[in-house]
């Protein structure tokens, strides 16, 4: 049987990319660490992470899991929500 192929128009996705999504979360990170005038290595003691691993979420160069969110989150006397606020 043959199978015709179709020309269709692919539907526009309205999620943001995976790069956005971490190059935002990396801001509000740095954000919420300069507000309190913490250097990234406070806060990653604070966070037990290494300091390098945290420059790169804030640089949007790694996507963290839940758990080194909640640590992040933690912290930062905040939440993983108000961390992923309008993310």
């Amino acid at each position: 049987m043959l199978r015709l192929k179709t020309a269709m128009a692919k539907p526009k996705s309205t999620r943001r990319s995976p790069t956005a999504i971490s190059r935002a979360l990396g801001k509000r990170v740095r954000l919420l660490r300069v507000e309190r005038g913490w250097s990234i290595e406070h806060l990653a003691e604070r966070a037990d992470i290494h300091n390098t691993y945290l420059s790169s979420i804030e640089n949007g160069n790694r996507n963290p899991t839940l758990n080194v969110l909640a640590d992040l989150a933690r912290a930062l006397n905040s939440t993983v929500s108000k961390l992923t606020d309008g993310i």
